[in-house]
C-alpha cells in the first residue's frame, strides 16, 4: 500500500467514524465498518435504492400497470432499434475499411 493510499484509507475511515458518531441513536446500523471494497460499495448503494423505493407501483390498477410497462417496451424497443442502426453502420464502416485495404 503506497503512502497515497494509506492517507486516502485514514482519511475515509476518519469519515466513517465521524458519521458513526454523528448517526449514533438514530436507529441505523452505525456500528458497521466502513466499505472499502467496490462491489460491496455497488451492493449497500443497491440496497439503500431499495429502501428508499419499495414497490412504487403497489397502488396502481392493473390497467395502469399494463399501460407504464407497456410504455417500458416500447423505449426498449427504440433503443434496441438505436442499437441495431449504430452496429449496422459501424459493420458497414469497417467493410469499406477491410475493401481499401
Amino acid at each position: 500500500m503506497s503512502p497515497g493510499d494509506k492517507v486516502v484509507q485514514n482519511a475515509n475511515n476518519k469519515i466513517a467514524s465521524e458519521l458513526d458518531t454523528a448517526l449514533k441513536g438514530s436507529g441505523t446500523e452505525a456500528d458497521t465498518l466502513p466499505i472499502t471494497d467496490g462491489r460491496a460499495i455497488v451492493e449497500a448503494r443497491d440496497e439503500a435504492a431499495k429502501s428508499r423505493d419499495p414497490n412504487v407501483a403497489k397502488d396502481l390498477t392493473d390497467a395502469q400497470k399494463e399501460e407504464l410497462g407497456a410504455q417500458d417496451l416500447d423505449l426498449r424497443v427504440a433503443g434496441n432499434l438505436r442499437m441495431r442502426r449504430k452496429h449496422g453502420i459501424v459493420r458497414q464502416v469497417k467493410k469499406q475499411i477491410r475493401e481499401s485495404k
